[in-house]
């Protein structure tokens, strides 16, 4: 490093910590006797000093904080039935319609001619079917849709929880 540059670096350190909001280090910086550099510098010092002092009490006591923990482990063998959802989704059964909603058929004949068949086959047009459907049994009382819908005692053959019996509750 030549000597111009040397005494840039200087210049520009000395300008930088001059202007400074460090007020301590800009004061010294300015200071025109050395009685008042020195007082500055050791003010200064004095002030790291209980700078660095401060924050050591407080991670000293940060890691002196007293904590308790307790973990229970409990087992308990009596679990509650969980909620279990069964949906079919054949939203009716053909046997149901076949025998006691039979009038249906005029509603539905679009879907095969062995009436109820392909009620269960994937179609290609979903929405036309899912139509017709809707259509035909809004034909019938709230109570017989529900009737011609699957029922639980037909779907669920056994059920057993922690070797409990379980049924439709």
């Amino acid at each position: 490093m030549s000597y111009c540059q040397k005494a840039s670096l200087r210049r520009i350190c000395r300008e930088t910590l001059t202007h400074t909001t460090a007020h301590g280090i800009s004061s010294i910086l300015r200071s025109k006797s050395t009685f008042q550099k020195n007082c500055w510098i050791v003010f200064v010092i004095f002030v790291i000093t209980c700078m660095l002092w401060q924050c050591s009490e407080l991670i000293i006591a940060f890691f002196q904080y007293p904590s308790q923990e307790r973990i229970t482990l409990v087992n308990n063998s009596k679990l509650k039935f969980p909620a279990v959802t069964f949906c079919n989704l054949n939203r009716v059964r053909k046997s149901l319609l076949n025998s006691k909603y039979s009038f249906l058929k005029k509603e539905l004949s679009f879907l095969d001619n062995d009436f109820g068949s392909n009620l269960t086959r994937s179609l290609e047009n979903d929405h036309e079917y899912s139509y017709s459907l809707d259509y035909a049994l809004s034909k019938l009382s709230i109570e017989n849709q529900a009737e011609a819908g699957h029922q639980l005692e037909d779907m669920l053959l056994s059920c057993k929880f922690h070797g409990s019996s379980c049924d439709k509750r």
